[in-house]
């Protein structure tokens, strides 16, 4: 999904808000819009999140037992508050009131994922799965979350399969490259991360997962080229801080990579909540400043 795409679900969504100010689920999908902006890299987190927080607020004022809204609520306190507990009270919370709503096994399972807990994430994938089984978004994210829990032949296994629901999905070719990329099939990850760059309008993520491949298959100068482009792109919009940790990890730069770390911690940096798990991270993993990052997010 574009960055035009979810401006304009804003649009429609503001529209049926007018149209209908008790309308919960618009209130609901105007959050998820606005989330999405951040998640994506489009706006400063700091500068969305609190007015998603404050959307969901309102569809539960209207409408206490909406299994939609208190998913919502769910990820924004994992996402940007990174209060895990009150968080996972939400996802339950949802799936009590509505156990069949796919998106919501889908979030937690995310949840339990970067939490570190793989059988119960797979689980929750699982039950998502069967509820909605073409969806391209639950697919792929099976194979992301087999990513974080270091089951890259499953992730890379899982991203084919979304492939083949929608061969031009860019997810899925970011997800298969990364796990090509742990199973040291670097010419693959390499050629999967750019279709992952280019179906995505060049998002920044897919960016910064190219250079630490391309400095993980010995090609140094690449990742600096891209940690150049970066640069340059961040002089007009928003480039995460954790995707520029990313790429100096790859390159072996620990400094780079902390002082990265401690940029994001300050922005409130959506893509933090998977610092625990992030394979690609695992360089910076044994000094005592990762851990030290990981105490401030108040990980369990």
């Amino acid at each position: 999904m574009a960055h035009k795409d979810v401006v304009a679900g804003i649009g429609f969504f503001e529209a049926a808000i007018r149209k209908d100010p008790n309308y919960a689920l618009a209130y609901v999908g105007l959050a998820d819009a606005y989330g999405l902006l951040g998640f994506f890299g489009a706006h400063p987190p700091r500068t969305v999140i609190p007015r998603t927080k404050e959307l969901a607020a309102i569809a539960l004022s209207i409408d206490e037992d909406l299994a939609e809204g208190h998913a919502t609520l769910g990820n924004i306190l994992k996402d940007y508050d990174w209060n895990w507990q009150a968080a996972e009270e939400e996802y339950k919370r949802a799936l009590e009131l509505n156990p069949s709503y796919a998106t919501a096994h889908r979030l937690y399972a995310g949840f339990l994922a970067a939490m570190g807990r793989p059988e119960e994430s797979t689980k929750e994938f699982r039950q998502a799965q069967e509820l909605d089984p073409l969806s391209v978004v639950i697919n792929n994210e099976g194979a992301w979350n087999s990513y974080m829990a270091r089951q890259f032949e499953d992730s890379a296994d899982q991203s084919l399969k979304t492939l083949e629901i929608e061969p031009h999905f860019a997810p899925a070719h970011f997800t298969f490259g990364l796990a090509c990329e742990q199973l040291g099939r670097y010419d693959e990850a390499i050629q999967a991360l750019k279709k992952a760059r280019d179906g995505s309008q060049g998002n920044p993520a897919t960016l910064a997962g190219l250079g630490h491949a391309f400095a993980m298959a010995g090609n140094p100068q690449e990742a600096l080229e891209i940690l150049s482009d970066l640069r340059e792109m961040s002089k007009g919009s928003y480039v995460s801080p954790y995707g520029l940790g990313i790429v100096y990890a790859g390159l072996g730069d620990q400094d780079k990579g902390f002082e990265s770390l401690d940029n994001a911690f300050r922005e409130r940096d959506v893509w933090l909540v998977w610092l625990k798990t992030e394979p690609r991270f695992d360089g910076l993993r044994s000094d005592v400043r990762f851990q030290e990052i990981l105490k401030r997010i108040g990980f369990p």
